[in-house]
């Protein structure tokens, strides 16, 4: 089904504009490099630079549409252990009929039902890109999905549906990038040092654990993903009932039983396993936008997920509850701020987890200013979990000589608990430098 999609989004973007419709192209240069603050190379890499290229071209003829666009990312991080990866792929690309009350649509894209900007619960039909640390925006950790989706609008309701043929998973490291969680958790918990796997490197065992994770489900009618959105907007407010039933997109992994906890010998004995479970998922989320600029908003989602891990990292299956609730402000399309409070909580009462706790808080936070008619932004961006004191903070400022350009420098401090994300992470504070070309 890509290949036909592809094909024919290919053939509407090219045929001559004029005989038929508005063809429209855009896209992004973007290359980042960034510097550790702490050289400490037996856990992670002193530099790392990250370059995206981003083009999409858009068709437009009465009812029909067509997006066709492209993503390639190389990325190289050193001096030790030097890694490279290179990346280039067709990104979304579906056709689009519009008539009336209803739309259809068909091929790869990314749907966003969620109304938060960080802790977005109800935005699970798209896996994500993991790969990445620095300077990490939303819109670019979305993966596309292969979908036939109905769209019908009948003011002031609305009703959409979707069905997935074909599995994704999210894309992630286990090691050789500092965005590798087993990277860390090896060396900071168990002392292994950054090659030493018995004479093997990272790139190798990374090989050897994606071999045990088990194959993705078949490409069969019967295995498809799906759901739908209810919404109703009246006046300014919205809101949605969400049903979801999609698969898991990290693998869950399971340890033989009676294991004490991950080390180099279970990857190399071959004992790991790992699937890719089918979860089902309920949410609703609301969204207010009122006449002096404030816009309250809010998420909830209730699962039954087995991605958790107790404190043995044993695979374990518990009901799950997400919500989120915030605020945002525009002060006259110059400057913008954000405060999001989330809850996600874990109804057995009776474990413990790894890199959380049964009830994680966090409070994410965002506020942006711009100066001289957008010539210079200024950003603080950031997320602190509440009960392991831990945190994400990302100052930043953007220059723009003229329109087609960006130059940004930033940086990212991380911290925390040793049970905690970002305390995993915390060796790798880093300074940041960006150059953006926009066509």
């Amino acid at each position: 089904m890509r290949l036909y999609i592809y094909s024919f989004s290919l053939t509407m973007l090219f045929l001559p504009a004029s005989s038929f419709g508005e063809v429209s192209i855009r896209g992004n240069v973007k290359t980042l490099w960034a510097s550790d603050t702490n050289n400490d190379d037996s856990i992670e890499h002193l530099f790392e630079g990250d370059t995206r290229l981003f083009a999409e071209g858009r068709l437009e003829k009465e009812h029909l549409s067509a997006t066709l666009s492209f993503l390639s990312r190389f990325v190289i991080a050193g001096p030790r252990d030097l890694h490279q990866t290179y990346d280039a792929n067709l990104y979304e690309a579906y056709l689009r009929w519009a008539k009336g009350a209803w739309a259809l649509e068909g091929g790869e894209r990314v749907i966003r039902w969620g109304v938060m900007e960080y802790v977005s619960p109800t935005d699970a039909i798209n896996p994500k890109d993991l790969r990445r640390i620095i300077d990490p925006d939303v819109e670019d950790t979305y993966l596309p999905v292969p979908i036939l989706r109905t769209i019908y609008e009948n003011k002031p309701w609305s009703l959409e549906g979707f069905y997935q043929p074909f599995f994704r998973d999210s894309k992630f490291d286990f090691f050789g990038t500092d965005a590798s969680i087993y990277r860390p958790y090896l060396t900071s918990q168990l002392g292994v040092p950054f090659v030493d796997f018995g004479g093997q490197t990272d790139d190798s065992f990374e090989n050897q654990i994606s071999n045990l994770i088990a194959k993705h489900p078949d490409d069969q009618p019967h295995h498809g993903e799906g759901g739908m959105r209810i919404s109703y907007k009246f006046q300014e407010i919205d809101l949605s009932l969400v049903y979801l039933n999609k698969r898991e997109t990290l693998p869950s992994l399971t340890l033989p039983q009676g294991a004490a906890s991950i080390n180099p010998t279970s990857f190399a004995s071959g004992q790991r396993v790992g699937s890719f479970p089918r979860k089902h998922m309920g949410g609703l989320t609301f969204r207010w936008m009122t006449d002096h600029g404030f816009t309250l908003k809010g998420e909830a989602l209730l699962q039954h997920r087995s991605t958790f891990y107790d404190s043995q990292l044993l695979r374990t299956r518990e009901s799950n509850l997400i919500w989120t609730a915030g605020v945002d402000y525009d002060f006259n399309f110059e400057h913008f701020f954000t405060i999001e409070y989330g809850e996600d909580h874990i109804f057995d009462e009776s474990k413990s987890y790894f890199l959380r706790e049964k009830t994680d808080r966090s409070l994410s936070h965002a506020a942006i200013f711009n100066f001289d008619a957008r010539t210079w932004t200024i950003e603080l961006k950031g997320t602190t979990i509440l009960n392991q004191q831990a945190y994400w903070i990302r100052p930043k400022m953007i220059y723009r000589p003229s329109p087609p350009w960006e130059l940004s420098i930033g940086a990212n401090f991380l911290g925390g608990s040793n049970n905690s994300l970002f305390g995993l992470f915390s060796n790798n504070d880093q300074f940041f430098v960006a150059a953006k070309y926009l066509f």
